[in-house]
Order: C-alpha cells, then sequence, then structure tokens
C-alpha cells in the first residue's frame, strides 16, 4: 500500500537518470514537482507527454515556457532535453535540443558506459 510519492522516492534512490512525465494538458511544472524533483541528484529528462491533445504549435510553447522555468532551477548539465511527445502518435512534437526518444536512450546508455569506464 505504498503511495505513488513513496514509490517515486524509493526509484529515485535507485537510478541516475529521471524521466519525469508531465500531462502536457497540465501545461507546465508545479512548485512541489520541482521541490521534489530536486531531491535527484542524476540527470533529469522532462517530458510533457498527450502533447496530441495540444497539436504541435501549442506543445511546443508548453516546452518553451516550462524549458525557461527549468532553466531556472536547474543547471545545463542535469537536464538531457525538455521535449513534447505523444504516446498515441509516438512521436516527439518538440524537443529543446532536436532530441529523438532513440537519441535519449543512446545519450543515456553511453554515458552510463562513460561512468562505468572511469571506475
Amino acid at each position: 500500500g505504498a503511495t505513488d510519492r513513496e514509490t517515486a522516492e524509493r526509484a529515485m534512490g535507485e537510478g541516475d537518470v529521471l524521466f519525469w512525465l508531465v500531462d502536457a494538458s497540465r501545461g507546465t511544472l508545479v512548485k512541489e514537482d520541482i521541490a521534489f524533483i530536486k531531491t535527484f541528484r542524476g540527470r533529469k529528462l522532462f517530458i510533457f507527454n498527450k502533447s496530441d491533445k495540444l497539436g504541435k504549435a501549442e506543445a511546443k510553447q508548453v516546452v518553451e515556457d516550462a524549458n525557461r522555468l527549468i532553466n531556472r532551477e536547474f543547471s545545463v548539465e542535469e537536464v538531457i532535453d525538455v521535449m513534447a511527445y505523444s504516446t498515441l502518435d509516438d512521436e516527439v512534437y518538440y524537443s529543446v535540443r532536436g532530441y529523438s526518444i532513440d537519441d535519449i536512450i543512446n545519450e543515456v546508455r553511453n554515458k552510463e558506459e562513460e561512468e562505468s569506464q572511469e571506475d
């Protein structure tokens, strides 16, 4: 009977990369989310999911607005990307850094390999 928050806290202690999903129709991150995300010391990817409900132009605006907030709260090194994604279409509608989902997966894997070789 763990709450969603308890489950998330436990999982955040086990990983190196945080994939933070936000319903795109919500529009941005809330203060409580930011405080919670700051407790995670690894790299972060912010995905505004269900972007098909907004359309590409509006999803891009949501991501750009959120990215300004994220840049004030987190260092550039911490943030892998901020993107609008549609699970329904399996498509990135907009990515601040121009990444695809495959690009993100490859970057995370490459970083893990680099870090394991340094140990």
